[in-house]
């Protein structure tokens, strides 16, 4: 292993596999960006490995914190900052460290607010097609539960009038096949006059 691939290597292994608050620490500008995971299989330390790649690919999503990268790669280290499924706590440390006046942060995160003014649909209005749409998707009936026990392609006289029932109430021959769990073709020659 080369060893500036053994350098990312080892920030990323160093972290627990944990869900909690971490922090990418800049030693010669003395700034921070920081993080929360909580929805990684792997915890903090796949999350800064995805990261850590987007920073190499020139890809990452904070551009203050990319440039930065660019400038100088080796000044960085990962600090756990807290172990935590509390995601405001990734506010607090945001706060404490300073890290979007001072760091590579760049906005306070919203944490589940999405009422009133912060919905992106706030002040718009959906146009007669879409609510149409929306109508029909609505009004349209549930299939009900599948059979229980797969029927394939052996499809009995209860199946085919139940198949015809349900076309005629306005089901795809695809749903149909996905319900009946057999082929669209086997739909199609059930049906046929």
């Amino acid at each position: 292993m080369s060893n500036k691939k053994s350098k990312f290597y080892d920030l990323y292994m160093s972290l627990p596999e944990e869900y909690g608050v971490y922090a990418f620490y800049n030693n010669l500008e003395n700034k921070y960006y920081v993080g929360f995971c909580l929805t990684y299989k792997g915890g903090m330390r796949w999350r800064c490995r995805d990261h850590l790649y987007a920073l190499k690919s020139n890809k990452h999503a904070t551009k203050k914190l990319q440039d930065s990268w660019n400038i100088n790669s080796s000044c960085w280290t990962l600090i756990v900052l807290e172990i935590t499924t509390n995601i405001l706590q990734e506010l607090y440390w945001m706060d404490k460290l300073d890290s979007i006046n001072n760091g590579y942060n760049t906005k306070r995160k919203e944490i589940n607010n999405n009422s009133g003014e912060n919905n992106p649909m706030y002040g718009k209005h959906h146009t007669s097609k879409s609510k149409e749409l929306i109508r029909i998707m609505l009004t349209k009936p549930v299939l009900p539960k599948a059979p229980p026990k797969p029927v394939w392609n052996k499809l009995n006289d209860i199946s085919i009038s139940e198949i015809t029932k349900l076309k005629n109430e306005g089901y795809t021959v695809k749903d149909l096949a996905k319900y009946f769990n057999c082929s669209q073709n086997c739909i199609y020659n059930k049906i046929k006059p």
